[in-house]
């Protein structure tokens, strides 16, 4: 192998088998290579294994056992790939599996879309293995798609499928109304004090930043009840932060009117509309038990 890309080098024997003894249904060095190139932009599932091994059959140089023993020689792939993905050694050949450059804007979309399901539902649970290889399998197969898939409820994007406004998706932990109730009963008037902040570094050159508002239990530790990925820490993201965590606790009777935040201006306004929106509520509530008298 080469040692600076860990890669089977290229011999002039390239399509002789690499092992087993010569065994004519063991893969080649060229059978090898083929195969780790195909996965450097698509997920390890079944379905890409058994699409690799039809693609040698027609693209690479396969012995006539290989050919006629289809189900020996996926076994053969499937051992190779599994192998390669417990190596420990630095060069993984498929550690770059990633869908980075590869992702569309629609497929974005589509991820979004999915995690707005509810957490048991079938859409939730669907199988992505056995789904069309393309960007959104190959992100909700990967560790990262499936700590998202378990932990994060979408509430609502604003992703059209090709571009987005400043603010990207409003997002909260799967845990979010179990919080809402547990912390409107902490209280024993059920009006909860709310936390809400911004922070950046969650990507290069700060180009977005996160917002998240929650609450702190008895033993003071934080507790996220929604998530905001916006440009920047303005009051419109705050307010759909805001927004949000006060319909959660409404509807466990629980009432978010104390807001603690770091005097940050954008934080103040979202709070004061939201005011503003309660002022409205009761004099409306007001006019109508006056009508009714």
């Amino acid at each position: 192998r080469d040692p600076k890309t860990g890669k089977p080098f290229e011999h002039d024997n390239h399509g002789s088998h690499s092992g087993d003894n010569n065994n004519p249904l063991s893969l080649t060095w060229e059978q090898k290579k083929f195969i780790i190139d195909w996965f450097q932009t698509r997920a390890v599932s079944t379905v890409e294994i058994e699409a690799v091994m039809m693609k040698m059959l027609t693209d690479t140089k396969c012995s006539d056992e290989q050919t006629d023993d289809k189900e020996k020689f996926i076994a053969k792939v499937r051992n190779f790939v599994t192998n390669a993905k417990k190596s420990t050694k630095d060069l993984n050949h498929f550690r770059d599996c990633t869908v980075d450059g590869v992702m569309t804007s629609n497929e974005l979309r589509q991820i979004l879309d999915h995690l707005k399901s509810d957490k048991f539902s079938a859409t939730r649970s669907r199988d992505f293995a056995s789904a069309p290889a393309d960007g959104v399998a190959a992100f909700m197969l990967s560790d990262e798609g499936k700590l998202c898939n378990r932990s994060i409820k979408v509430h609502e994007h604003d992703h059209d499928g090709s571009n987005w406004t400043y603010i990207l998706y409003l997002y909260e932990p799967i845990y979010a109304e179990s919080l809402a109730l547990k912390a409107t009963e902490m209280y024993p008037d059920n009006t909860v004090q709310l936390e809400m902040d911004f922070f950046m570094s969650v990507c290069d050159g700060n180009e977005w930043q996160v917002g998240h508002v929650g609450v702190s239990d008895r033993a003071h530790k934080y507790w996220m009840m929604d998530l905001i990925i916006a440009r920047s820490e303005n009051h419109s993201a705050a307010l759909l932060l805001l927004k949000r965590a006060t319909e959660l606790l409404r509807k466990f009777g629980g009432d978010g009117s104390k807001v603690l935040v770091d005097g940050g201006k954008a934080l103040a306004k979202a709070i004061k509309i939201v005011n503003e929106d309660r002022l409205k509520e009761f004099e409306d509530a007001l006019a109508q038990i006056r009508e009714e008298l």
